[in-house]
């Protein structure tokens, strides 16, 4: 045994593996931190709302989703990548994607007045998702984000969400212990955005940076929309089979539906978090690979895939065996329902996990065109399934509508197309204890 976990181990080293392991620990540390304290802050608002108002929070939160799949326009990971590629045009790069998000948030914020107008029939959703909604036109504000994320400095990103993060919670408690408004509540979600984006600006300061010196190119902006409408438009699709749910139940239950439904899921993707670590963190080293050794490239996606999808089944089979006691010790009896809907739910980790990094491998392979696609299905997939689930299962058909899309997205999408074939083997392996055990044993954890 102690020879199958150095064999492991000698898998995994790299000259790079310091400078990754050390963006990884720095994230790790922001989402750790950030989750225990959040998960007192939440439960605490979750029980303070009720059902009802907690689901109309999140009602909100769910339409402003769609927004900024919208604005981000699919820029993060081409911008990322330009950057790793193209370092000394790297205020070009910054200032093209910066104005392009800039004018997508002011039309989206447009686009939401109109829909809070025409959507609600009560003032307080109305009231709410205006409130969260101003978040819209901060979202430019990543573009800073993009940069630390490039130069592997996840730390000034760590420190910027912590300091925001500290502070808004601690109003969030004041608030709650003074038993204020469902409004001050709201509003606070939003400062939180305010003082993350500004937080992100000193950090690039401090590094000596200037947004003052970023230009815009035409040229350069002509090809990052080129690049990244398949991206956006696969993100905006990802958002809705993540997010549909939500308005769906809102539309067709209520909204005590949705705040029972997203007290569930708030437990279930706190483990979400570190597949998105792992895979922005090493993003780009495998850049690097796919230029220098792509056999080594491949090797490193599969180990990244098969260490994201073993942790994420090993938290899916502790939280099915203690969700009753999970539901009931965070948000109270109120919430009962929601232990079902967490024991299903909780498995999406694992094909979360896998379509993290394949989803990653579609960009740095500029198969942006067929994460579309694959991206459309699921969303079709969920949208379908929520139709005919919801009416029959009530709330947990809208959890059994989530797990099937993921499933048929992330996963068996790409056995269908001989592009996407090889990633696809990579996952079926990554998840078959049998191979995994056989190769260890052999020495040789990866084949082709």
């Amino acid at each position: 045994m102690t020879s199958l976990f150095h064999n492991l181990k000698n898998k995994l080293t790299s000259t790079h593996l310091s400078t990754v392991l050390s963006n990884i620990g720095w994230l790790l540390f922001d989402r750790f931190f950030r989750m225990s304290i959040n998960l007192f802050v939440i439960s605490w608002i979750i029980r303070y709302l009720g059902p009802e108002q907690f689901g109309i929070l999140n009602y909100a939160q769910a339409i402003i989703a769609f927004f900024f799949a919208f604005i981000v326009f699919g820029l993060n990971s081409i911008t990322v990548k330009n950057l790793v590629s193209h370092p000394k045009q790297s205020d070009d790069i910054l200032g093209s994607c910066f104005l392009i998000q800039s004018t997508l948030a002011s039309i989206s914020f447009l686009v939401l007045l109109l829909i809070a107008t025409f959507l609600y029939q009560e003032y307080t959703p109305q009231l709410v998702t205006i409130i969260i909604g101003l978040s819209i036109l901060l979202k430019p504000s990543d573009t800073i984000r993009y940069y630390f994320e490039a130069n592997i400095q996840s730390k000034y990103i760590v420190w910027s969400e912590n300091c925001s993060f500290i502070i808004c919670s601690s109003l969030k408690i004041i608030l709650m212990l003074y038993q204020a408004s469902f409004i001050a509540i709201v509003c606070v979600f939003l400062l939180e955005a305010i003082l993350s984006s500004i937080f992100l600006l000193i950090f690039y300061t401090y590094k000596k940076q200037s947004i003052l010196k970023w230009r815009f190119s035409l040229t350069q902006i002509k090809q990052d929309l080129k690049d990244s409408w398949p991206l956006m438009f696969a993100s905006f699709t990802i958002i809705i089979y993540m997010r549909i749910d939500q308005i769906m139940l809102g539309q067709m239950l209520d909204y005590s539906a949705v705040g029972i439904y997203t007290a569930a899921i708030r437990v279930s993707e706190i483990f979400y978090l570190l597949p998105v670590i792992v895979v922005s963190s090493t993003n780009p080293l495998l850049i690097r690979l796919r230029e220098s050794n792509k056999e080594l490239y491949y090797k490193k996606i599969y180990l990244i895939m098969l260490f994201l999808a073993w942790i994420s089944i090993l938290v899916a089979l502790t939280i099915t065996y203690t969700s009753p006691f999970i539901i009931n010790i965070l948000f109270g009896s109120q919430y009962t329902e929601a232990t079902d809907i967490l024991i299903i739910h909780i498995w999406t980790g694992i094909f979360v996990s896998i379509g993290v990094i394949s989803g990653q491998w579609f960009v740095i392979e500029n198969l942006q065109k067929l994460y579309m696609y694959r991206s459309v299905f699921g969303a079709i997939i969920n949208i379908v399934a929520n139709i005919v689930l919801i009416p029959k299962l009530g709330i947990k058909g809208a959890a059994i509508a989530t797990l099937f899309a993921q499933i048929s997205a992330t996963f068996l999408f790409d056995l269908f197309n001989v592009q996407t074939r090889r990633i696809f083997w990579l996952k079926l392996n990554t998840i078959n204890p049998f191979y995994i055990i056989k190769s260890l044993q052999k020495n040789k954890l990866y084949k082709n």
